[in-house]
């Protein structure tokens, strides 16, 4: 359940962070990096950075994959040491040598891929390395607990159980838990690292009202994004890194448009437009997905060749409908399923595979990757039948001829394909998902946030990938928190609210965007269901 951002007080923000004492008004830098250098093995990842914060200030830093933002976002939280240069708070030079040392500064993070501990509650993720503080004697005080992390919670606008294990929630809720638990000690400075990757439109709005209190109540932030609309809502001040080095920095002044930012971004004044042409397919149905409708039962074909949206706030049954596709919840009779028109009601996930359904989930980090295992091995762990001899031994030569041809279509850029996928940007690690994905669905793919957490280019890059697909046959479904990327990649949008489909929009429907967000918050139009 969400508690409407609009009572979230500008004195509740004032309690937890003690705005009188912090003086947020007060003009200059509270932070400042100089001539940061960082060098991961053969990769320079930071040339001479240097950048100042000012307090009260939303300051981001835009740049494509690999162009150094996360690092040296790391670095100023504390989890990696530069190589050379200084760091200053409050105009006195200091050694941020752990996370935390940077909490000792008032010094925050939040991570990009989720840092929370799956198994535990809201409560005891949001008070995790910090029991010390507050435990006498060793013994946890949970009322005490529960009452700060549901303060802390209302901040963005968030009213769930603490007592909830997190691996209950969905991924957008729990991005949020993760922002939330960055609120607990009170910082001072905050380095949010792609924050809204996992968001939805409504999500993303109350994330945006809680950064502008943040803002009020004198708290610097450093936002990481590869997203201008982002910026365009939130910044004070913009940077732009490429191959390591900040190569530009600017207020973001009245006049300055999202075309402005993005040729300063990328050398172009145009938008990313994933439009595409639409070739008819024919008719023939891979899919039937029969579920609660705005008035009865609906009935939601997916065809061969098409790109199918869904579309919610986190909680309006989306999720739902997948993990019911590929096995990972059972469907408890509201939902049923179809395939090739026969019942459908996979096991388990290894089911849904061996029916020709290939799926990529959201969370890169959780839910994707073998962080340990090479680029060859997360690529192809999904085709091992079609590498292997009799007997079961694997032909290596079929196997990195196979390897190659699929990374070169995915346009992946990578030195040896034995490196570790974590060597990898988050959008390189992204593409081999989507290809592993595709390599393994013969008759659908279900792709939830096919472009969370890269950027401009490689966004463009994975919507090819998708659209060929379709157009080689496959049938698609994208669940995306992106509303513009959903209305241009889909042929086909259904809404959802409150576990019911209520709206369906095919491509082209000029103006839809306004009906589908008030399909979210629950302020039901006249769609064409």
């Amino acid at each position: 359940m969400m508690i409407p951002v609009e009572s979230v007080s500008s004195e509740v923000v004032k309690d937890c962070f003690q705005e009188g004492e912090r003086e947020g008004a007060r003009a200059g830098a509270f932070l400042q990096v100089k001539n940061i250098d960082k060098r991961f093995g053969a990769t320079q990842a930071l040339s001479q950075v240097s950048l100042s914060f000012k307090t009260s200030e939303i300051h981001c830093l835009l740049g494509e994959n690999g162009a150094g933002k996360s690092t040296l976002g790391k670095i100023i939280g504390g989890l990696i040491q530069p190589d050379s240069g200084s760091v200053l708070l409050e105009g006195r030079e200091v050694s941020i040598d752990s996370p935390a040392k940077a909490r000792e500064l008032g010094i925050a993070i939040v991570h990009q891929e989720l840092s929370l501990a799956p198994d535990l509650s809201v409560r005891e993720n949001m008070w995790l390395g910090a029991e010390k503080d507050h435990s006498a004697m060793g013994i946890v005080n949970k009322s005490r607990e529960a009452k700060k992390a549901i303060e802390i919670l209302s901040l963005l606008a968030l009213d769930i159980d603490v007592e909830e294990p997190v691996r209950k929630l969905p991924v957008g809720i729990q991005q949020l838990v993760e922002i939330a638990k960055s609120l607990m000690s009170a910082p001072k400075l905050i380095v949010f690292d792609e924050p809204t990757a996992m968001l939805g439109a409504v999500e993303k709005q109350r994330f945006f009202q809680t950064m502008k209190k943040l803002r009020d109540a004198g708290i610097t932030s450093i936002l990481i994004t590869h997203h201008v609309d982002d910026v365009m809502e939130l910044g004070n001040c913009v940077s732009v890194m490429k191959n390591g080095k900040c190569v530009d920095s600017f207020d973001l002044e009245a006049h300055l448009a999202s075309v402005d930012i993005l040729e300063r971004l990328t050398g172009k004044r145009q938008l990313l437009d994933a439009a595409r042409d639409r070739h008819d397919m024919g008719q023939e149905v891979v899919l039937e997905i029969e579920g609660p409708g705005r008035s009865g039962t609906c009935t939601v074909p997916i065809q061969k060749g098409r790109v199918v949206g869904f579309y919610g706030v986190v909680g309006s049954g989306a999720e739902r409908i997948v993990k019911g596709l590929v096995g990972l919840e059972q469907s408890k009779g509201s939902i049923r399923y179809k395939l090739r028109g026969k019942p459908y009601t996979p096991a388990d996930p290894a089911h849904a595979s061996r029916c020709g359904i290939g799926y990529l989930p959201a969370g890169r980090q959780q839910n994707g990757i073998l962080s340990k295992r090479s680029i060859r091995e997360n690529l192809m762990i999904s085709q091992v039948k079609r590498i292997t001899s009799w007997g079961g031994v694997i032909r290596e030569k079929t196997e990195k001829e196979m390897a190659r041809r699929q990374l070169s279509e995915a346009i992946v850029k990578y030195g040896d394909m034995e490196d570790p996928i974590e060597s990898l940007s988050g959008g390189n690690q992204q593409k081999i998902l989507l290809a592993r994905t595709i390599a393994g669905g013969k008759e659908l793919l279900i792709l939830e946030e096919p472009t969370a957490g890269v950027d401009i280019n490689a966004k463009k890059q994975i919507h090819d990938c998708i659209v060929s697909a379709a157009e080689n046959g496959a049938a698609v479904i994208v669940l995306s928190s992106d509303l513009m990327e959903a209305i241009n990649l889909c042929d086909t949008i259904y809404t959802l609210y409150d576990g019911r489909i209520l709206n369906r929009y095919d491509y082209p429907d000029e103006g839809c965007q306004p009906q589908i967000v008030c399909d979210v918050l629950g302020q039901h139009g006249d769609g064409h269901e």
